[in-house]
């Protein structure tokens, strides 16, 4: 908290003690006015701020199924984004934060994740019309994510299926 500027920094005052997490793998966690701190062994501590602290309460914070942040929130070329135990927020300047989870995440990553190709999410993982699996639009494309492979359209054709226009 103190290497965050303390009361007068970007989280501000408690308005907690520390409380006791078991879930996934258990640690501490202490909320503040403007966000909140999360420690877990091996992860450390990090900071979790608003809008991201909204969103992550909603899903049970390190409770829930994101689990215990891995990263602060931190600037990319054109956004923001934050890393998670299970998931990952990226937000493009000016757009809401979006998630990126499970296999859908781990592609997303293998293709460089905002800084690459697929650019930021553009919209939440949905199920597949049709057949089991999910998928998420991207600025360069779309992810599929069967129980069989996920794979990454990119470029026009990754737009285009990935708009619903097909």
């Amino acid at each position: 908290h103190a290497a965050l500027g303390g009361a007068e920094g970007a989280l501000g005052a408690p308005t907690s003690g520390y409380i006791d997490i078991p879930a996934n793998g258990g640690g501490v966690g202490q909320a503040f006015a403007g966000g909140s701190i999360y420690w877990s062994s091996p992860r450390g501590a990090w900071s979790v701020t608003s809008p991201y602290r909204d969103l992550y309460f909603v899903d049970g914070g390190s409770a829930g199924p994101w689990g215990w942040p891995s990263t602060d929130r931190i600037s990319i070329p054109g956004g923001e984004a934050q890393a998670f135990q299970f998931a990952s927020l990226f937000s493009k300047t000016g757009q809401q934060p979006r998630l990126v989870t499970g296999d859908i995440r781990t592609k997303y990553f293998q293709y460089s994740g905002a800084v690459g190709p697929l650019g930021f999410p553009i919209g939440d993982e949905t199920p597949l019309v049709g057949t089991t699996g999910s998928q998420q639009a991207f600025d360069g494309g779309v992810i599929l994510s069967r129980t069989s492979s996920t794979v990454a359209l990119l470029g026009d054709i990754g737009v285009y299926y990935g708009s619903g226009a097909h």
